[in-house]
């Protein structure tokens, strides 16, 4: 799925790792997305920086960490065979969307038993706004008891 930039959203960018105390990666919110799909962004700094960087402005964005790495390696090795030494990384940053994580997968026995209470539930909010109606577990229940002491009529043999 293609992410789409937006002022507020939270993106990674790889930075270089002796301007955030270590860490060559940090946390950054959009504040401006341009016409070609580059980006300004706010960077969150290690707490312990003293980084000078307040924004960042005009980032590549890419879909995932991969992809920046590789456009990232692509450049420095560009830069090298251009130049004949490594370029100075402290003003090339690139950013990507953190990887999804979503909510934990459920059992098939968890999804059957959630059924089963949201079911129990709705049955019981339609009873209390329609108090003449009998919530459908208790109708069953009754059912249950009622055939249990029913004697057989004898003039059905």
């Amino acid at each position: 799925m293609t992410q789409t930039p937006a002022i507020g959203r939270m993106i990674h960018v790889i930075v270089d790792a002796d301007q955030n105390n270590g860490a060559d990666r940090m946390a950054a919110v959009i504040t401006k997305v341009h016409h070609d799909g580059m980006v300004n962004v706010r960077p969150f700094h290690d707490v312990s920086t003293s980084s000078t960087v307040d924004g960042i402005t005009s980032l590549p964005l890419y879909q995932s960490e991969a992809d920046a790495v590789a456009a990232r390696d692509k450049m420095i090795q560009e830069y090298k065979d251009a130049n004949d030494k490594a370029p100075d990384l402290k003003h090339v940053h690139y950013g990507y969307w953190p990887a999804h994580v979503g909510p934990a997968p459920v059992t098939r026995g968890e999804f059957e038993q959630l059924q089963h209470h949201v079911a129990n539930h709705t049955e019981l909010l339609r009873s209390l706004a329609s108090p003449d109606v009998e919530p459908e577990p208790a109708r069953k229940a009754a059912g249950a008891r009622k055939a249990k002491t029913e004697e057989p009529d004898e003039s059905d043999s």
